[in-house]
């Protein structure tokens, strides 16, 4: 999965337990602007924020 396919995907799920997308962000430890640039698929996050990614989409999408 790449950057612009998760970053939204992991969005939605979020939204959906009542996070927001700045909340998310502090919780993936990423900036906002960083963020809305993977977001666009200019540039990819690195190995240890991919990993806090899927993590995150895996929480998420549990609690959906």
């Amino acid at each position: 999965m790449d950057a612009p396919t998760l970053i939204p995907d992991l969005e939605r799920a979020a939204r959906r337990a009542g996070v927001s997308v700045n909340d998310l962000c502090k919780q993936a430890d990423v900036n906002r602007s960083t963020w809305q640039r993977w977001k666009k698929g200019l540039g990819e996050p690195k190995a240890t924020s991919w990993t806090r990614l899927h993590e995150l989409r895996s929480q998420y999408l549990g609690a959906a």
